[in-house]
């Protein structure tokens, strides 16, 4: 333990990391409105760099400046605070914006601190696949069962194992069997399933686990896996995001990002393209009605959907729903039925991508990972349980996920009783896996566009 704790600090600089896995930090993609000018300064300084001095200005600032980011080149609240932290140890003023000066101090302090703990990328013989390993502290190299790199430190607390999957391994497959409620001591803290990749932290009575699976270009399954004592928490979470940061499934091909793009509008040159809108969620629930939250679209002058685009029209709101009407070509209503203790919370980002994850239910709380915009909750025979009513304060992330946190929503009752169905779904079902709910309640759930 004392051989751990003493490399929490490095370079001169404090590295601070408090509780990597429960962390509410503000998302990169998620700027102060109306947008600070200090703000933009900054992130015009940043967006000068081109895109690969960007992300490795990100993972430099983890080894300095307590950054718990994505190190996407994506420029955000949090970079622009730990750039703040930086000027504060460098004893320059606290404006966030990185001079060329300031940028060879900050890689100088990094490498301080990355030479103290051996910290260098390696990369497996037999899958290619690349990772940053806290070599100095994860000594013992060996091969594991699966015939790939595996890192430990000597007392063998600390275990980072590289994984391919099997030829006939389904990414969704595994997501579930990773996140099963039914095994004895473990809690899953945090869940994230896209079509190219998942990520799943947790912990058990005695360790901390965190694993993310990627899907290549090749249609190969490549990841990683750290475990840990629970004890070396303090000292070791931080650690856990330098090398998340640093893994690459197919070196030379473009990580896929974990977080939305920035929304932030630059002027000039830095970045000329317009921001994104803001989109809400909506779930059909008769053919050309859909019901959204009420907080969700609260900032919205009119909500458009479609190609080509055309408007919903609001036709009630009670109780934080709101029912809105549009046609469409191919109407894919839910069903409604019962909520249990086990949902699966549906919901488009930000760029429009369809998101799913586990959700645990329990007096009108769905705890579950929320980005902006609302979300549908449908079972495992994908009817629709229940609608989030309550947004996260703000998008925050912890190293380029979203964490479980508890928000309100509204049961079947409360969308029957404004949407006027009378029809209700019960009895047994199907059980469907995480990728058919996905295919198929995924036709129900629309991205809607915000006009504020």
């Amino acid at each position: 333990m004392q051989k751990l704790q003493k490399w929490t600090r490095v370079g001169g600089l404090v590295l601070v990391f408090s509780g990597f896995f429960g962390l509410c930090a503000v998302a990169q993609n998620a700027p102060p409105r109306p947008a600070d000018p200090a703000f933009v300064a900054a992130a015009a300084a940043f967006e000068r760099f081109d895109v690969a001095e960007r992300r490795a200005i990100q993972r430099d600032l983890i080894w300095t400046s307590a950054f718990t980011g994505a190190a996407s080149g994506e420029f955000g609240a949090l970079t622009f605070a730990a750039l703040k932290r930086l000027d504060a140890d460098l004893k320059t003023p606290v404006d966030g914006v990185l001079s060329a000066e300031k940028r060879k101090k900050l890689a100088d302090a990094a490498e301080t601190g990355r030479k103290a703990i051996g910290f260098r990328t390696e990369t497996d013989a037999t899958s290619k696949m690349r990772i940053g390993v806290p070599t100095k502290l994860l000594s013992k190299r060996s091969t594991s069962p699966a015939g790939l790199s595996r890192w430990q430190d000597d007392k063998e607390q600390i275990t980072l194992d590289l994984s391919v999957g099997k030829p006939d391994d389904d990414l969704a497959q595994l997501f579930e069997r990773g996140t099963a409620t039914n095994v004895a001591g473990r809690k899953i803290t945090y869940r994230l399933l896209r079509p190219d990749f998942f990520v799943i932290s947790g912990e058990t009575t005695t360790g901390k686990f965190y694993r993310r699976l990627e899907k290549g270009t090749d249609g190969v399954l490549r990841g990683f896996s750290i475990g840990y004592n629970k004890a070396l928490s303090p000292a070791f979470d931080w650690m856990v995001i330098a090398i998340a940061t640093s893994f690459e499934a197919q070196p030379g091909v473009a990580p896929q990002p974990t977080s939305i793009a920035s929304t932030l509008p630059v002027p000039g040159p830095v970045r000329p393209s317009a921001p994104e809108p803001k989109r809400v969620n909506a779930v059909e629930v008769a053919p050309g009605r859909f019901i959204t939250s009420l907080a969700a679209i609260a900032s919205c002058k009119a909500l458009n959907a479609g190609q080509p685009a055309q408007t919903a029209r609001i036709e009630k709101q009670a109780n934080g729903l709101a029912v809105l009407a549009f046609s469409r070509p191919h109407a894919a209503p839910l069903t409604l039925a019962p909520a249990g203790g086990e949902a699966i919370l549906l919901q488009h980002d930000q760029s429009g991508a369809l998101l799913a994850a586990s959700a645990l239910l329990a007096e009108g709380r769905a705890e579950a990972p929320l980005q902006l915009g609302g979300a549908a909750l449908v079972d495992r025979g994908g009817r629709l349980v229940g609608l989030v009513i309550e947004e996260p304060r703000r998008n925050f992330q912890v190293a380029g996920v979203i964490p479980v946190a508890l928000y309100r929503f509204a049961d079947i009752r409360a969308l029957a009783e404004i949407a006027g169905i009378q029809e209700q779904a019960s009895g047994p079902f199907d059980r469907l896996s995480m990728s058919a709910i996905v295919a198929q309640a995924g036709k129900s759930l629309i991205s809607l566009v915000c006009v504020e």
